[in-house]
């Protein structure tokens, strides 16, 4: 290979690696995509992955004693706390929170992790493209990740997402694609938004009910409960085990949702969350489970499981009433 080939190639490794660092690989960027990207435009779940990639590009560390950690419902709950931090990635199930724990790890410096679960976390599962959303993970973590959604809903669920969900891991420029896209069409003009967009906890903006994306994008309709259940277990089991391993304590506290919205009690292999996490923290020392006996209206609800104003602020009491109770330090 001659010189004029050598440099060719480093030219183009160089320019190739001043790009990513400008607009991949500092918090700045992110920064920017934030505050000048909606969630309308994006999409909610890319969104708070720019979130939590911000974090950790830039090493910040939020110190508390106690840490609530799943879905978009708890960072809704926790959202104007003034005492508690969330991590939170929206549509997170049972099955996704070991892939949250490196964030968790790298973004608080906490003793005790406070889960909020119910029936939604147990019985809920992502469409496999939303894999794409998670942080990026270990060469060996995304094969395991990839069989395991390929064992509970068979290839066919898939699509064409198998390869999507290797490249959007490892090549940060195709996982953003959309950030760029959307900032390329404003510029000329046009007006890009994302298939499920609107989302109350973050931003008073143009609301969608998560009822109605289901019924346009299913994704785990057709997976029996019995298996979807399986599924998010050995996924909290997972989560269970690497905070033990960090020496973090987990503390499991019965969720709630809008049963007037969704019900699950119709079908046969249903079994109530709080008999399931009864018997999980029987089988685990390093967990503890509270039912705190929530009676949340469906008036304290926008939705399926996100809380109005008053009902967060009702239901965040009673659990930070419960917290300090435990003098938990």
């Amino acid at each position: 290979m001659n010189k004029k080939s050598l440099l060719l190639i480093f030219s183009v490794l160089f320019m190739v690696g001043s790009i990513r660092y400008v607009f991949l690989e500092n918090a700045s960027a992110y920064r920017y995509y934030i505050k000048n990207l909606s969630i309308n435009e994006i999409g909610f779940r890319l969104r708070m992955g720019l979130y939590i990639d911000r974090f950790l590009k830039s090493n910040a560390m939020i110190i508390q004693p106690i840490t609530p950690m799943g879905s978009s419902q708890v960072g809704n709950l926790f959202k104007n706390s003034h005492q508690l931090h969330p991590l939170d990635f929206p549509g997170a199930s049972g099955f996704e929170y070991p892939y949250l724990a490196r964030s968790l790890l790298r973004r608080f410096q906490t003793k005790h992790v406070l889960l909020f679960l119910s029936d939604i976390d147990l019985y809920f599962v992502n469409h496999p493209g939303t894999i794409c959303d998670l942080p990026p993970r270990p060469l060996l973590e995304t094969y395991t990740l990839l069989e395991k959604v390929i064992a509970i809903g068979g290839i066919k669920r898939f699509d064409n997402h198998y390869w999507h969900a290797w490249a959007c891991n490892y090549l940060p420029e195709y996982r953003f694609a959309s950030v760029f896209r959307t900032l390329l069409l404003r510029k000329l003009g046009v007006k890009s938004s994302a298939s499920f967009s609107a989302f109350y906890y973050l931003h008073d903006e143009e609301y969608s009910s998560y009822v109605e994306h289901e019924k346009r994008h299913p994704s785990g309709g057709s997976i029996p409960l019995k298996t979807r259940l399986k599924f998010n277990l050995k996924g909290i089991e997972s989560f269970i085990r690497k905070m033990n391993d960090a020496g973090i304590k987990v503390h499991i506290v019965q969720g709630a949702y809008n049963t007037s919205l969704i019900d699950f009690s119709n079908e046969e292999s249903y079994i109530p969350s709080n008999e399931i996490l009864t018997d999980l923290a029987a089988r685990y020392e390093e967990i503890t489970y509270k039912d705190l006996n929530l009676s949340v209206p469906s008036s304290d609800f926008v939705d399926e499981y996100h809380f109005t104003p008053r009902g967060a602020r009702r239901v965040e009491k009673i659990i930070v009433d419960y917290l300090k109770s435990q003098s938990w330090q």
